[in-house]
């Protein structure tokens, strides 16, 4: 005879009550289901006496006078589990235990991931020949950083992916697979990059202790070598970007003034230019360096104590449609547009933030409301610079945005100074200013500072700019012109100014020059139909983008339109190079000189996620496979999304 219970089942007749003379206990034998519909059927019998087969409840039904009876409820053979177990919930007030509702969980997480496995190709059954098959073993190692080589010897990962791992595959199998795809792919952006204009990018470097590399001429020797190395291979490089440390700064300086490297334009990055100007401003007004340890004290609280932590996502699951927003704190790299993301997430949490400070059962010691005024406000402040820095440190970015962006946010901190000037703080606006003179030398070092901000469709209001930028056409078409001359076909230059004749070069160059300030006088005036429509075009295009983006300071992620057409800086280059082949010349060169040296720091953020403090004694030679890898793929298939065009209204906001 069987008993039933809501999440017990207990057998009487196999193992009901144990004798006193075998000394254990009385209790009866506890049994676990291994799945809900076993756990429904249990409280029914299966009547197989009538033609049509069925199941009956077993169980007894409470009637309103309090007699029980036997409920009786039938269903056919052919229903669903889930009928019956709606029947015990309704009917007898029975749920199914919590260990077979996380089964189901687990099952579901289960299918999820199968589906998902049959379309990742490594994980997919093979029908691929063993070297095609090696190599995407290869590739899934170095596209999945955190993957350990120790896996290829646990049992349990080659027994769930047996199908997908040649017989006899060991680490030192997956390594010399990883070196060979990478010279392999090597070869294939060699292929992709010949023939074309590129920069450089550098950031300083460190020793295995930490410590800054400031060795004269290393750099000088690092880069020459790369330089002479990418020139072998087709690769025009025409500028090297770095941010401002000092000692990378000399040893390019000496490279370019005393070594092999004299053609070289040599660029500040432009997002570490505008940190420091941040700074800068910062020391002016002390509030927005207040409002950011407010805004930092506040994520760092709600960080370490649990109970907040809860407090703060159960707010806003209480909200139908919203996500769940977690606090972010600054980082180092970019510490002033880091400061203005916390300080945007914090305002956008304010609501639930409020609601947990009238709560009455949270720790009032530990929560303290932030002045939600002085982070507007700080917001507000900072909202230009992080949007120009999210614009820069696109890879896309080039110098001439870079200029422009610079004269913009250069003619706000002016304006900055003029408010402290009439405020009365006179100490604090020199000191700005003085800064503000010190940056703009900065990025006027390069040599082409004016030249890149008077190819910008927009018209600026620049005294002498026109003047200033004819001297920098001379001093690049003068500093680049033997490599335009080698590089004939790489930069464009026009056939009529080509020459391999040592005695016409000089009246070559002279005519080009010439040409390139006519062109340019074209340009600004816009007295060609072509470039009139052309900047029409760009300038009703960045209007509609600067409407959009007015409003979204008040977001700490703005998201992109993808859906709005972007005229782009070289749209309208290309809609008017055949008017102006000189000056186009010089764009094109310009455009190819990075912004800012970000994908460094984006490169050793990714070295960091796979050569770290547990996986310390990988070999260069493989991470540095690895990590060429993972970057040269992305370029390869076009899949890496900062590789895209990029103006202005196509902005990517990063945290």
């Amino acid at each position: 005879m069987q008993y039933y219970h809501a999440d017990l089942r207990f057998n009487m007749a196999e193992s009901s009550c144990p004798s006193e003379e075998q000394g254990t206990s009385t209790n009866t034998k506890r049994m676990r289901f291994s799945s809900l519909n076993e756990w429904s059927l249990s409280y029914f019998q299966k009547n197989l006496a009538s033609n049509k087969a069925y199941y009956i409840c077993n169980l007894k039904r409470k009637l309103p006078c309090g007699e029980s009876r036997d409920c009786g409820t039938t269903y056919c053979k052919t229903t669903g589990p889930a009928n019956l177990r709606y029947h015990l919930k309704n009917a007898h007030g029975l749920e199914a235990p919590s260990y077979l509702k996380e089964l189901v969980v687990l099952a579901n997480d289960n299918k999820d991931l199968k589906k998902k496995m049959a379309l990742t190709t490594m994980f997919a059954p093979s029908t691929d020949s063993a070297k095609t098959q090696v190599e995407k073993l290869a590739l899934a190692w170095c596209m999945n950083l955190r993957m350990s080589f120790k896996l290829l010897r646990d049992p349990y990962f080659i027994s769930a992916f047996s199908a997908s791992i040649p017989p006899g595959f060991k680490e030192s199998d997956l390594t010399t697979a990883i070196i060979e795809y990478d010279n392999k792919l090597c070869e294939r952006v060699k292929e992709l990059l010949s023939n074309s204009v590129a920069s450089l990018e550098l950031d300083g470097g460190k020793d295995v202790n930490s410590r800054k590399l400031i060795d004269t001429g290393y750099y000088d020797t690092v880069i020459t070598d790369a330089v002479l190395k990418m020139e072998k291979d087709g690769l025009f490089i025409a500028s090297i970007t770095v941010d401002n440390e000092a000692s990378p700064n000399a040893d390019i300086s000496q490279a370019i003034t005393e070594g092999s490297l004299k053609w070289l334009l040599h660029f500040r990055c432009g997002c570490h230019t505008l940190e420091l100007l941040m700074e800068d401003l910062a020391k002016a007004l002390p509030s927005v360096a207040l409002a950011i340890k407010v805004a930092k004290d506040t994520a760092n609280n709600i960080k370490n104590h649990k109970h907040l932590l809860k407090a703060l996502k159960t707010a806003q699951l209480e909200t139908p449609g919203h996500n769940v927003l977690k606090v972010i704190l600054p980082c180092n790299t970019r510490k002033w547009s880091s400061g203005f993301l916390c300080i945007a997430r914090i305002l956008q949490l304010q609501h639930y933030l409020i609601a947990m400070a009238a709560r009455d059962d949270l720790e009032s010691e530990n929560f303290i409301l932030p002045d939600f005024q002085l982070l507007e406000y700080a917001r507000s402040v900072l909202f230009e610079f992080y949007l120009v820095e999210q614009l820069l440190q696109r890879d896309s970015a080039n110098v001439i945005h870079l200029s422009f962006f610079w004269y913009s946010i250069s003619t706000k901190v002016k304006q900055t100074v003029i408010n402290l000037h009439q405020k009365g703080f006179h100490p604090e606006a020199n000191a700005l200013e003085e800064k503000m003179k010190q940056r703009q030398l900065l990025m006027e070092e390069s040599g082409v500072f004016h030249l890149c901000l008077i190819l910008w469709p927009e018209t600026v209001n620049l005294p002498n700019l026109q003047r200033y930028a004819n001297r920098e056409i001379e001093f690049l078409v003068m500093r680049q012109w033997k490599k335009w001359q080698k590089f004939a076909d790489i930069v464009g230059l026009p056939q009529e100014y080509r020459t391999s004749d040592p005695q016409t070069d000089d009246e070559k160059q002279t005519n080009f020059i010439f040409s390139c300030r006519s062109d340019l006088m074209k340009h600004v005036t816009t007295g060609d139909t072509a470039i009139r429509t052309a900047r029409a075009h760009f300038l009703r295009e960045s209007k509609i983008a600067e409407e959009k983006l007015k409003h979204c300071d008040k977001l700490p992620k703005p998201s992109k339109d993808s859906k709005a057409h972007a005229f782009n800086l070289k749209a309208y280059w290309e809609s008017i190079g055949a008017d102006i082949p000189a000056l186009f010349v010089l764009y094109y060169v310009l455009s190819c000189c990075a912004a800012s040296e970000a994908g460094v720091e984006r490169f050793f953020s990714t070295e960091g996620l796979f050569h770290d403090d547990v996986r310390s004694s990988i070999s260069p030679v493989i991470t540095k496979a690895v990590i060429r890898t993972r970057w040269n793929h992305d370029l390869v298939k076009r899949q890496y999304v900062r590789e895209f065009p990029m103006d202005v209204q196509d902005v990517e906001f990063d945290e």
